[in-house]
């Protein structure tokens, strides 16, 4: 039978210097069934030489690859070590030095190892340097020419991600991870780790958060997440986590990893620790992209709108108080005199009242005055139907803003919008799992408030409160709608050309909100848009009644309640 050959299957181009295939195409059959024994032949060192200079190893590493090399090019299935061991015709003593020589492959990511179905370990030449060996093509190797901090963690998160594609085995990847830290020990800025007695998994962690931090310049990372993909044992899953939460792990200890600051510490937002920030970047590592909340949005200051705001006159002096103690250096003050008395150092306010009364108007006009970033989250949009997951979306707004405290100059402020079903009573007598959840969820948002440090405003409808949020806020305003008085002031702001008896006699006439005036507003520019004839005053009346109209068939949904009717339509 016909031999068959590299450069049949892959034409090698004579006047090229690529004469890679021919020589391993050489190896492969002059050291079938007699491999150990043609280490040495000089008749095989110019093909020797051209493996070893390609690939970056030693002749024994060569000689194992080459059947690795030849049945990957040619398509044929992965080999197990029985079938390399047959090709040699190797006894059994030179075993060790095979396993020995495909580590040094897998190491330098020139093989893959995947099983079969009767859990067999088979290899194949990964398919980037299989392309690049056929190709003529320098292969993409795992040690970089150019050894750098960034270069570093970059093989580091190439080596994690074939680790989580299964191209390589938990206590393989973690053997890479020392063979790297070797390869690089030349870096000043990776002595330290060599310095600290970690296990194999903290210094995989460190790293792996290092490269999110630095090379994908984020300003957390999620160590939950990263500990469920390096401990495959639940129990080392805990054991990790739990010695991290604790403060007892050698990571937290030496300073390497820690939490933001803040009465919250979460696994979910972790960060570099002082001594590892020192040690790889220094003050580079301060220079972060700034934070994108998971769970809401951000307004800054220079995005909120400088409108004019009305309120009836108690909620006048109640607001200017408010806006007092806001500006910096007052809530400066206010927070160490809370301090000193041992309290938390907090401002929230609730604010309580129908729609369009201004509840959320009203956080945005106080931000923009005392230049603060206003963390506004839609409480509607973190309910899960998995139990326990709305508990974890609320834990995570709360350490979410411990981040944004510690990058923002002025302490921002957290707006909880539309948290009803978070506030209102607890059901006494629990008869399902919805009333459980329910129950559980005002606890939690108890607790966050009992030792909250910060700046809150949380905005609901009209709902029966539980009676231990009571002490949690230092103020409680009930927003009603403007009085006539205040309405005329709405008006006359809002069509500042109206004649003041029309402005008067609608301010009397429609029990109007500042956001129904709003809309009467955009409903005349539309209809002055299509007939610039149209008066204000011609139309007026009628758009005022319409609106009425609307807000009395208006249907609310409020928190995580759903109406009768959703849910019969989507019974249907």
């Amino acid at each position: 039978m016909a031999r068959k050959k590299l450069t049949e299957k892959f034409p090698v181009d004579n006047s090229s210097d690529n004469k890679l295939l021919c020589h391993a195409n050489n190896i492969y059959f002059n050291c079938k069934s007699k491999g150990v024994k043609m280490l040495n032949s000089n008749a095989l060192n110019e093909s020797f030489a051209t493996l070893e200079n390609y690939f970056g190893i030693d002749r024994v590493s060569c000689l194992i690859l080459t059947p690795i090399l030849y049945n990957s090019a040619m398509g044929n299935r992965p080999l197990e070590v029985a079938d390399i061991n047959e090709w040699l015709g190797a006894s059994l003593p030179f075993m060790g030095v095979m396993h020995e020589a495909i580590s040094v492959l897998l190491r330098a990511g020139i093989v893959s190892k995947e099983y079969d179905r009767n859990d067999k370990a088979r290899y194949a030449i990964k398919q980037k340097v299989l392309t690049s060996a056929i190709k003529g093509r320098p292969i993409p190797r795992l040690i970089p020419e150019d050894k750098t901090l960034s270069s570093f963690l970059e093989v580091v998160y190439n080596t994690f991600e074939s680790y989580e594609t299964e191209e390589i085995e938990d206590g393989l990847f973690f053997s890479q991870i020392d063979f790297l830290l070797q390869e690089f020990s030349d870096l000043q800025e990776l002595k330290f780790i060599k310095e600290v007695d970690l296990t194999a998994t903290e210094k995989s962690l460190l790293l792996l958060v290092a490269y999110d931090l630095i090379i994908n310049e984020q300003v957390g990372v999620d160590v939950e997440k990263l500990i469920k993909k390096l401990c495959p044992s639940q129990f080392k899953r805990r054991k990790l986590g739990d010695s991290l939460l604790k403060k007892e792990n050698t990571l937290i200890k030496k300073r390497m990893l820690s939490f933001f600051s803040g009465e919250y510490i979460s696994l979910e937002w972790m960060t570099l620790g002082d001594m590892a920030v020192e040690q790889l970047q220094g003050q580079e590592m301060k220079a972060k992209k700034k934070f994108t909340p998971s769970k809401g949005v951000l307004i800054h200051p220079e995005k909120q709108k400088n409108c004019q705001l009305f309120y009836n006159s108690k909620e006048q002096d109640t607001f200017s108080e408010i806006l007092h103690n806001l500006f910096p250096e007052c809530l400066d003050r206010l927070f160490q005199q809370y301090k000193t008395d041992g309290a938390p150092e907090s401002l929230t306010v609730l604010l309580q009242g129908g729609p369009g009364v201004g509840k959320t108007s009203t956080v945005y006009s106080l931000a923009q005055k005392t230049n603060r970033v206003v963390f506004r989250v839609e409480i509607d949009k973190i309910h899960d139907m998995f139990v326990g997951e709305s508990e974890k979306n609320i834990s995570k707004i709360f350490s979410e803003y411990e981040r944004l405290k510690s990058q923002e100059e002025n302490c921002p402020i957290l707006l909880l919008n539309e948290c009803d079903n978070l506030l209102k009573s607890r059901i006494g007598k629990e008869r399902s799992a919805t009333d459980q959840m329910a129950n559980n969820l005002t606890t939690m948002m108890l607790e966050k408030l009992e030792n909250f440090s910060g700046i809150l405003f949380a905005t609901v409808n009209e709902i029966q409160f539980d009676i231990a949020f009571n002490r949690r806020f230092l103020y409680r305003i009930e927003m009603n709608p403007p009085d006539e008085n205040t309405r005329l002031n709405i008006i006359t702001d809002v069509f500042p050309d109206m004649p003041r008896e029309i402005a008067w006699s609608i301010a009397q006439e429609y029990a109007l909100t500042g956001a129904n005036i709003q809309n009467i507003c955009k409903k005349f520019r539309l209809q002055k848009n299509a007939k610039p004839e149209l008066t204000l005053e011609s139309v007026i009346n009628e758009l005022c009644k319409a609106e009425i109209v609307a807000l009395k068939g208006r249907v609310l949904v409020s928190g995580f309640q759903i109406t009768a009717s959703r849910f019969s339509t989507c019974a249907r």
